[in-house]
């Protein structure tokens, strides 16, 4: 029989997920990736007894499976946390799940799979994978249901995590997976999908980077596009490129946040025509489909996981890390730190970080 590692965070997706290859015929082992200090599922109470460690393991057990541990907490600190917060001291706004998916998730599923004997690698994942091409590439696709689509966190994953992977619900809707988890009396039937990055409580970034790096948050000024004083700001970790809401000025009529000065605590804010740019760098891109060799390519670019995508030309540069990319039509908000991902139909070309639109160089 053959043998899968399926990645059980304890929510809907990865449960249906892990029983959907069960019913393919896979012997299923569900790893549960401890990520982060929580109190422990057996020590009682009731925040002890309701942890995601413990709803995945009830999972396993409900599905007749084999479930393991994984302690992860000084390598996700390491490689997401620790990068999360030195990101948004430097005036970014950083995405952890595009970091966390290649080089903690899906190394780990790997890095499991030699250890327990098995072919292949899963998670609850709503995207898809084809291949090999006729090249021996594996692809990316978008998911089925494009609202339920998350392959833009998934740009950063490689060749070898792609030929291992298994996205059962791939082709799924959301209705349709709570359905079936219901019918199969899944214990996280009608669990809530998390809104919220995992490491951050409540997501209350200002709180959570506040306790975790006090010494280097500043106050400043918050300036006009023309450089002219309108007020102060606690940190400059408290904005994002695009924002309008919670400025704690009043303006008169809506005024969003434009830049971030990361070397002199400022934030820049004015009107919303200010917030468009046509082009920016893109730094760290993965290339999934093959890497263009003669100059740039037309593709849809996505420049956060909620944007719909606009047309645009990306041209590799001479460093072989970094791609520009221009949009055929101004975009809003392009920020720095956010992932930028590229694709062509339902196939995600690749992606990186936005390093700076190219107006700020």
């Amino acid at each position: 029989m053959r043998r899968i590692v399926v990645a059980v965070s304890g929510g809907v997706d990865s449960a249906v997920a892990a029983h959907l290859l069960l019913a393919e015929g896979w012997e299923v082992i569900g790893a549960t990736f401890l990520l982060q200090t929580s109190p422990d599922a057996s020590s009682g109470g009731e925040a002890a007894r309701r942890t995601p460690a413990s709803d995945a393991r009830e999972v396993c057990r409900c599905l007749g499976i084999e479930h393991v541990l994984v302690p992860l907490q000084q390598q996700f600190h390491r490689e997401v946390v620790a990068p999360f917060i030195q990101g948004y001291l430097r005036g970014e706004t950083p995405n952890p799940c595009v970091i966390c998916n290649p080089r903690v998730k899906f190394d780990t599923l790997l890095r499991l799979a030699a250890d327990l004997g098995a072919e292949a690698i899963a998670t609850g994942h709503y995207a898809r994978v084809a291949g090999p091409d006729d090249t021996g590439r594996y692809l990316l696709l978008a998911a089925a249901a494009p609202e339920r689509d998350q392959s833009y966190f998934l740009y950063a994953l490689g060749q070898v995590h792609l030929s291992r992977a298994r996205f059962p619900l791939g082709r799924w809707q959301k209705s349709a997976v709570r359905a079936l988890a219901r019918r199969m009396r899944l214990p996280v039937h009608d669990k809530r999908d998390s809104q919220e990055i995992c490491f951050i409580p409540e997501n209350d970034y200002a709180a959570f980077l506040e306790r975790h790096a006090p010494d280097m948050i500043r106050p400043g000024p918050v300036t006009d596009t023309s450089g002219r004083i309108v007020g102060q700001h606690k940190g400059i970790h408290r904005f994002t490129i695009g924002q309008r809401k919670g400025l704690g000025i009043a303006f008169g009529k809506p005024r969003y946040v434009v830049r971030l000065d990361p070397h002199e605590a400022r934030v820049v804010v004015g009107e919303y025509a200010d917030t468009l740019r046509r082009a920016c760098v893109v730094r760290d891109v993965n290339w999934i489909a093959a890497r263009p060799s003669d100059g740039r390519l037309a593709a849809v670019v996505r420049i956060r996981s909620t944007h719909r995508g606009a047309e645009a030309w990306v041209e590799p540069l001479d460093d072989g890390a970094s791609a520009k990319v221009e949009f055929l039509e101004p975009q809003s908000a392009i920020t720095p730190g956010q992932a930028a991902v590229f694709y062509q139909g339902e196939t995600v070309l690749g992606g990186g970080i936005i390093a700076r639109t190219v107006e700020e160089e």
